[in-house]
């Protein structure tokens, strides 16, 4: 038994455990490392968001990084609902599928991500990686009947979040620039034009797990003229720039570390977690849809925040330090970050909020804080081990500061945030249930499942 797997289950004492028993082989789908949930997302993930070249924080394909995790949310609930389906002992999400315990996991798992994927990226070659799936199942009943359930949950999926816009302004409108006002950061590659504000759709999109995008909005930002306000500028000021003096060589790497696509680092994760623990199919696809989704529910929140203050970020702020009214800060006309700022406000902190609330899906599923968690980055190309949740929590903060990108105050707010949405949102969804209580029955073995 490997610590993961202590952890889970001492974990789960408190919370309470049920022990779920079939008649056939209910874990002989969970391969170590090459499992078909974990192939499919990685496939998803490839298509969606191909990955960056090396020494680069973003990809230059494929969808933004917020519309990465939506589509792979879709991919994710569709393969977790087939294989609620099939095995039970989970809340499906959403889904009114009838149970098929004698359906094939592996052809139910192919045909959901493959239906989703198709429908918003068909291509050739994900059509050639479906048919190589389908192909190493044995032809009959139960493959048959797999692949119709996954058809038919993706369908589900498709038809639920068909009204989603991810793309364009979301109603948006520049605000009046003045003191404290977000201007964009980003010119276009005439050098003189701003770039258009990224993403601002997504404070608008529905999200996943709750109500609407604005019900974890907090109060405004600190008032310009407070001694907090200034605390924080001078922080950023000395620590996050370019040029700065105070940053150490290990501050530099943490803030670069932060800058890699999360779409792939966190997957990535999932699925490396999900081989270090044998998890069968099913526990796998439920960690991949709580990640996702959760991840997607923290953005979304964070963007509404952002769009809706328009608060300016730390280098415009620095730079017109001698507009904002605060005897205790001054301008520096030539400051820079160390990181690139994005093209969008600065309050809250999309990265808080968004590694806070992964750190609460960690928790959550393997019930305990003692996540012992290792997390890759592409522009650093090193690995970072995270013992706990709040671990990962007070790097993120340090990091943002350190990068020159957020205030601390901001990203401190957000981490809060991003615990306490991830918090109820996996309150209300995704729960054990005992197979006879929803009728559908897996089939075969016994696996533990948590009630958190």
């Amino acid at each position: 038994m490997n610590k993961h797997q202590f952890y889970r289950l001492t974990g789960s004492v408190l919370a309470g455990i049920f022990l779920f028993c079939g008649v056939g082989q209910a874990l002989a789908d969970s391969s170590p490392s090459d499992s078909i949930v974990a192939e499919w997302n990685k496939i998803a993930q490839d298509i969606i968001q191909p990955p960056a070249m090396p020494g680069m924080p973003m990809s230059m394909g494929g969808t933004s990084m917020p519309a990465a995790f939506v589509y792979l949310s879709y991919v994710q609930a569709a393969v977790y609902n087939a294989l609620v389906a099939i095995d039970g002992g989970y809340e499906p999400y959403k889904s009114d599928l009838m149970a098929a315990p004698k359906a094939s996991r592996d052809a139910a798992v192919a045909a959901a991500a493959y239906s989703v994927l198709n429908h918003y990226f068909p291509s050739a070659m994900l059509a050639e990686k479906y048919s190589a799936s389908l192909a190493a199942i044995p032809d009959g009943t139960a493959k048959n009947d797999g692949i119709i359930l996954g058809e038919q949950a993706a369908d589900e999926i498709i038809a639920l979040r068909s009204g989603d816009v991810l793309s364009g302004d979301g109603g948006y409108a520049l605000p009046t620039p003045g003191p404290g006002v977000w201007e964009p950061t980003a010119m276009m590659p005439d050098g003189v034009t701003p770039a258009p504000p990224m993403d601002p759709w997504m404070a608008v999109l529905t999200p996943f797990l709750r109500i609407s995008p604005d019900l974890y909005r907090p109060g405004p930002p600190p008032a310009l003229t407070s001694a907090e306000y200034a605390t924080d500028l001078n922080e950023v000021k000395d620590i996050g720039g370019a040029m700065s003096m105070s940053r150490t060589s290990e501050q530099t790497e943490v803030a670069r570390f932060w800058t890699t696509n999360m779409a792939i680092q966190f997957n990535a994760a999932y699925r490396q977690l999900a081989a270090s623990l044998n998890l069968s199919l099913l526990d796998t696809a439920r960690l991949m849809v709580m990640g996702n989704m959760v991840s997607t529910d923290s953005l979304i929140a964070t963007f509404d925040t952002k769009y809706f203050y328009n608060f300016w970020r730390p280098v415009t702020a620095i730079r017109r330090a001698d507009t904002d009214g605060n005897p205790a800060t001054d301008p520096d006309p030539m400051w820079m970050p160390l990181v690139m700022t994005p093209n969008f406000p600065e309050y809250v902190a999309g990265h808080g909020s968004f590694v806070s609330a992964q750190a609460e899906v960690f928790t959550r599923f393997l019930g305990t804080s003692m996540i012992e968690i290792d997390l890759e980055s592409s522009v650093t190309g090193t690995m970072r081990h995270y013992s706990t949740a709040d671990d990962l929590r007070t790097e993120i903060v340090d990091a943002r500061t350190w990068g020159g990108l957020h205030f601390r105050d901001s990203s401190v707010l957000a981490v809060n945030m991003g615990q306490q949405l991830a918090e109820d949102g996996l309150e209300n969804h995704f729960a054990a249930v005992p197979p006879m209580a929803t009728g559908k029955h897996g089939s075969g073995g016994c696996y533990i499942s948590i009630l958190q």
